[in-house]
């Protein structure tokens, strides 16, 4: 009923583009999001993870920059490391800075490794040793 209602948007922005793939009509929501709330740094880490899947990097990159610069917890942490590894297919470097933002999330109390080994937008670590690593020592440490 409220085009405007914060819950709404995410609940679209999810449906759109994690559940449908419908990520195109997913960045139309999140750019509500982003209007409606600016100060909110889940709504730009939500719109540079669907900027990644488009394939539109340098705007990812900003976009996640930005939610950074407004909160550094752990959910901003870890959508930076999916924007990240989703361009990390198109610049290899990517994925080094990826691993740091899942590091830095685990670290500030992320703790929902199934999650990470189902989410599609971290599906280019899945494999590189690296992420193996960080992965085992996480469940270790949460033990």
């Amino acid at each position: 009923m409220n085009p405007y209602s914060r819950a709404a948007l995410q609940n679209q922005i999810h449906l759109l583009g994690d559940r449908f793939g419908e990520n195109a009509e997913a960045l139309r929501v999140a750019d509500r999001f982003v209007r409606a709330f600016p100060e909110l740094a889940v709504a730009y880490a939500a719109r540079g993870v669907l900027l990644a899947r488009l394939g539109r990097r340098a705007d990812a990159h900003a976009d996640v920059a930005h939610a950074l610069r407004l909160s550094d917890d752990a959910s901003v942490r870890y959508t930076a490391a999916c924007a990240f590894a989703r361009t990390s297919t198109a610049d290899p470097r990517d994925r080094e800075t990826a691993l740091d933002h899942l590091r830095r999330a685990i670290r500030t109390g992320y703790s929902d490794l199934a999650e990470m080994d189902k989410d599609d937008d971290l599906h280019a670590l899945h494999k590189v040793p690296e992420y193996q690593r960080l992965r085992e020592s996480a469940a270790a440490l949460m033990k």
